[in-house]
C-alpha cells in the first residue's frame, strides 16, 4: 500500500500509459482470437464438406475430430484474451483507488490546515 504522497503522485502519473498498454494487449489478443476462429470456421466448413458419411450427425461428427487442433486454439486464444482483459480491469481498478486516496489525503490535509 502507498503510504508517501510522493508515491501516490508516482503511481497516478504511471498507471495511465500502463493501462493504454494494456488496452493494446487486449486488442491485439482480441484480434488473435478472431483470426484464430475465423480458421478454426474455414477448416471446419471444408472438414464437414469433405466428410463422406451417410447422414449430418456423422458428417459433423469427422469434421469435428479433424478439427479438434483448431478448436484447441480457439479455446487458447479466448482464455489468453480473458486473462488480458483481466489485467485491464485490474489496472483501471487500481487507477480509481488510488483517486479516491488521493481525494482522501487532500481532504485529510485540508481539514489539518484548517484545524477542524
Amino acid at each position: 500500500m502507498i503510504t508517501n504522497p510522493n508515491d501516490l503522485i508516482k503511481a497516478l502519473d504511471a498507471l495511465p500509459q500502463k493501462i493504454r498498454d494494456q488496452k493494446i494487449k487486449v486488442i491485439d489478443a482480441e484480434r488473435v482470437k478472431n483470426d484464430t476462429k475465423l480458421k478454426y470456421d474455414v477448416a471446419f466448413g471444408v472438414a464437414l464438406i469433405e466428410a463422406q458419411a451417410p447422414n449430418a450427425t456423422q458428417k459433423k461428427a469427422i469434421a469435428t475430430t479433424k478439427t479438434e487442433k483448431k478448436a484447441e486454439d480457439l479455446i487458447a486464444s479466448e482464455y489468453n484474451l480473458k486473462k488480458e482483459e483481466a489485467g485491464l480491469k485490474f489496472l483501471e481498478d487500481k487507477f480509481i483507488s488510488l483517486r479516491k486516496i488521493s481525494s482522501i489525503e487532500q481532504e485529510l490535509m485540508r481539514v489539518n490546515i484548517s484545524g477542524t
